[in-house]
């Protein structure tokens, strides 16, 4: 059922609850600034629910009670929301994406997922101001697989910030915020990561030992517009031996065609030696095949 832009303020809580087949509540582009307690009682079958493009600051502990068991994807993107609503989302035992992009959530702490032993593996938090991924930050999202986390303006990422998800992670998104290298210590365990995004960010080279320890199992990884040096206005460094200085920033597709890199930037060669990654490209490159080593 879509409902979307017709301007509601509340939840039509009374008109929906004796809808028990209903399978997904489209809300997005209302008015509502509140989701209150028992919003979605009687609707036993609700897979789905969008509450995107809304001016929600708060949603009651008891927003999804009575919704059943069967709630899978909840959208809460685009809204006003400053924190994580834990306590609202702690009786959805099903959930497996949360929506939460486009938000003003500035913090992220360990207790505001209260998901511990559920099956929520995709959790998008881009478009938020997070700063920094302290310890253990998802260490209650133990089926996380994929985490989107772009446009945050993310500064700090904590050695032990993914410790929980170590053998789950497969798609990590970190693009276009404040990244001044990449974040090795806190990657090194993710032996399960197949894409990482790292575009957009601050990192000016990248050191011979930087995907030491997950880089085996990765399919894509972008690096494109990152800072490159050296600034405009000064004479490029003398290339040091082995480090891939592209004569313009574009893409570099790596063979097979399921494995990619994208990057724009100076690079030591022997980065890739910790990655399946292999370099093609239509016009010749530096950088030539990389075979998988244990040790760079």
């Amino acid at each position: 059922m879509t409902l979307k832009k017709k301007r509601k303020r509340d939840v039509p809580t009374d008109s929906l609850q004796a809808l028990r087949s209903l399978v997904t509540l489209n809300l997005s582009y209302n008015r509502l600034r509140r989701v209150g307690a028992w919003a979605f009682r009687g609707l036993v079958s609700l897979l789905r629910l969008s509450l995107f493009g809304n001016r929600i600051v708060t949603l009651d502990a008891m927003a999804f009670q009575g919704v059943g068991g069967n709630l899978t994807v909840v959208n809460l993107g685009g809204n006003l929301l400053e924190q994580v609503p834990s306590e609202s989302l702690q009786g959805v035992a099903v959930l497996q994406q949360l929506l939460l992009h486009e938000n003003c959530i500035g913090e992220l702490r360990p207790d505001r997922f209260p998901l511990e032993g559920g099956v929520l593996d995709i959790l998008n938090l881009a478009d938020n101001q997070i700063q920094a991924l302290p310890e253990a930050a998802f260490a209650r999202l133990g089926s996380l697989v994929s985490l989107e986390l772009e446009r945050n303006g993310l500064l700090d990422i904590h050695p032990d910030a993914f410790l929980g998800v170590h053998a789950t992670m497969e798609w990590l998104k970190l693009g276009y915020n404040n990244l001044a290298a990449v974040p090795s210590e806190a990657l090194q365990n993710l032996t399960a990561l197949r894409e990482l995004d790292l575009r957009g960010n601050n990192i000016t080279a990248i050191p011979g030992d930087a995907f030491a320890g997950f880089g085996a199992s990765l399919k894509f990884l972008y690096l494109q517009k990152n800072r490159r040096a050296p600034a405009l206005g000064h004479a490029p460094p003398t290339p040091a031996s082995g480090v891939l200085t592209p004569r313009r920033p574009g893409r570099r597709r790596f063979f097979p065609s399921s494995q990619c890199l994208e990057i724009s930037l100076y690079a030591r060669t022997e980065c890739f030696e910790q990655t399946p990654l292999k370099l093609a490209s239509k016009r010749r490159a530096s950088l030539k095949g990389q075979r998988p080593s244990p040790t760079c």
